[in-house]
């Protein structure tokens, strides 16, 4: 017997189409692509938010830090009024501040030790302070000015 059920990558219209209520729906956010609309309306539904991959894009966003873009200088100035050790630990502490469940993979325990933290920074994190992160428009517009990532799976 199926006591619960998830979906994967599904968006608004996606969901609304459904005629149940998934338990939770796993979704790419990260710094640069935060779905503030569609985890709210997940929240709203009561489907919880499972964010895959969190930090991935991480090390492309140093890339294009000494490319022009600001979105790095953005994240640090973040992590250090939040006192937050990392970049690392700001994303995953801002995911778990806004109710969303975070899937990462590490070998190293340094890395794994600090991703563990992230769970008690969240808990006193400056919320307002981040409002910004997860809009990385001018790293967007590096890419040719379009989320094609969050627009294939928005138009099927």
């Amino acid at each position: 017997q199926t006591r619960r059920i998830g979906v994967s990558n599904f968006y608004q219209k996606h969901l609304e189409r459904l005629q149940g209520k998934p338990f939770a729906n796993e979704i790419f956010i990260d710094a640069t692509h935060g779905e503030t609309q569609l985890v709210e309306f997940m929240q709203e539904k009561g489907i919880h938010v499972l964010a895959y991959r969190p930090l991935v894009f991480l090390s492309a966003i140093e890339l294009a830090g000494s490319m022009g873009s600001t979105t790095m200088s953005q994240i640090q100035e973040l992590a250090d009024k939040n006192d937050v050790v990392n970049a690392q630990q700001l994303v995953l502490s801002w995911l778990l501040a806004r109710g969303c469940s975070v899937i990462v993979k590490s070998a190293n325990s340094e890395h794994i030790q600090s991703n563990l933290k992230a769970c008690e920074i969240a808990k006193t994190i400056d919320i307002p302070s981040l409002k910004d992160l997860g809009n990385a428009d001018d790293l967007v517009a590096m890419c040719g000015g379009t989320d094609e990532y969050s627009a294939i799976f928005r138009s099927h």
